[in-house]
């Protein structure tokens, strides 16, 4: 069965993509993700023994078809000049440029990144330093103070700052097509240094999935090559970017002294949180429904410190932890991931699985074609920040499990950052 729903997805893809010519449109995203885990799971097929829930491939295509009919009812409200974004375009910006701020900036992010590393040697002082590496022992204070709101504000500011100068560097390279300043390369090596004592490498893998997206955006709207010539360029580029993305991630864990080898790290991390979701059916179907407690538990502890209280005590996930056995080979399986279909049918069942996947096809189709509409920047940039929450689904909820404060620190550091460089700059795309 999981060979025959991976065919199915592969084909739906092909089918897609063959109309939308995109790969970074959110359907397109979204299949890709489910073919890439799904592809994880078959892989290891003797390792983990699997076996398939007969509700299973109900689920996932529910959801699938949810998300895309959430995509039409966008379009059928869009200007349908842009529905087909992976026409030709040709790049030309106007608005005013900020020199001064833009340099001013992108040197402020040495100077943060000292602060913040200062502050996270301070802690690690106070803790011991109890680790079995001094990248152990950063992590073990980072994680102690991870509610620290002067070390999240700093760290916010960094990545923003990296964002930024990236998507400052396509400027360079597809409008004004001069020599890259090397000075723009100042704020990723910043971002590199405290990704290595940050307790979340999601942070390597957002930023990373936010370069691609602005990049494939640059890419398609520089009108240097034909679609088909610049897709095959995407795609054979972007393998090349993700293969040393998977190899860097997984060299930041061992900095942690964690001890997964390549192989294991890549599968837990990708498939288990899918294959996951298929293990725990039978107990979701059993469970009470938590109507919202699971799916918005970030949101309902957020107005919590604000003295809000719209529930006594939150969801337990349906009495869902680490699943761990072992399996006749000797694989020891041991994972505590759950795809965003977990926590919308642990609150409505089936019906989550329709009205959320519904609202996120709505919600990212709706602001990408405004982006290529809009033709700005900014636009631009606020959907490659947002959109690893599809490219996630398979592995964890990203989008309504980070209704809080952060992701409001995240888009305003973000917006203030972009404008002080920026200004009113804006991309003008004409779709041929």
């Amino acid at each position: 069965m999981i060979y025959v729903i991976l065919v199915v997805f592969i084909l739906a893809f092909a089918c897609y993509f063959s109309i939308t010519r995109s790969f970074i449109s959110p359907f397109s995203l979204l299949l890709i993700a489910f073919i890439m885990s799904l592809s994880i799971i078959v892989s290891n097929m003797e390792n983990w023994q699997v076996e398939m829930n007969p509700r299973f491939p109900i689920y996932i295509f529910t959801a699938i078809t949810a998300f895309a009919i959430g995509c039409m009812m966008a379009n059928v409200i869009s200007d349908r000049s842009v529905i087909h974004s992976g026409s030709r375009g040709v790049l030309k910006t106007n608005g005013g440029e900020r020199l001064g701020y833009s340099k001013f900036i992108f040197f402020l992010a040495p100077a943060v990144c000292t602060v913040l590393f200062v502050f996270m040697s301070i802690d690690l002082g106070h803790s011991g330093g109890s680790g079995n590496t001094i990248f152990r022992s950063i992590y073990e204070a980072s994680y102690e103070n991870s509610s620290n709101f002067l070390l999240h504000q700093l760290r916010e500011i960094v990545v923003a700052i990296a964002e930024i100068s990236i998507m400052k560097i396509f400027v360079y390279k597809y409008e004004n097509k001069i020599r890259i300043p090397k000075g723009l390369l100042i704020p990723s090596m910043c971002f590199a240094v405290c990704t290595l004592f940050s307790t979340d490498r999601n942070i390597f893998l957002r930023f990373i999935i936010f370069a691609l997206c602005i990049w494939i955006f640059f890419k398609m709207s520089s009108g240097e090559r034909s679609v088909q010539s610049t897709n095959r360029q995407i795609l054979k580029r972007t393998v090349l970017i993700l293969v040393i993305a998977v190899g860097l991630f997984y060299l930041l864990g061992k900095t942690k002294s964690y001890t997964s080898n390549l192989e294991r790290t890549i599968g837990i991390y990708g498939g288990s949180g899918l294959y996951n979701f298929n293990l725990c059916l039978e107990q979701l179907e059993n469970a009470d429904l938590q109507y919202g407690k699971e799916t918005f538990s970030q949101l309902i502890r957020t107005l919590q410190v604000f003295g809000i209280d719209l529930w006594d005590e939150l969801s337990n996930r349906a009495g869902l932890g680490m699943v761990v056995f072992r399996s006749p080979n000797g694989y020891v399986y041991a994972s505590n991931v759950y795809s965003a279909l977990t926590p919308y049918v642990i609150d409505f069942g089936l019906i989550g699985n329709i009205i959320f996947p519904l609202v996120l096809g709505f919600f990212f189709r709706k602001i990408y074609i405004s982006a290529l509409r809009k033709g700005s920047l900014y636009s631009w940039g606020i959907y490659a920040m947002l959109v690893y929450a599809i490219v996630y689904f398979p592995i964890a909820e990203q989008f309504f499990m980070r209704f809080h404060l952060g992701l409001v620190y995240e888009i305003g550091w973000f917006s203030i950052i972009y404008f002080l460089v920026f200004g009113g700059k804006k991309v003008k795309v004409k779709i041929g």
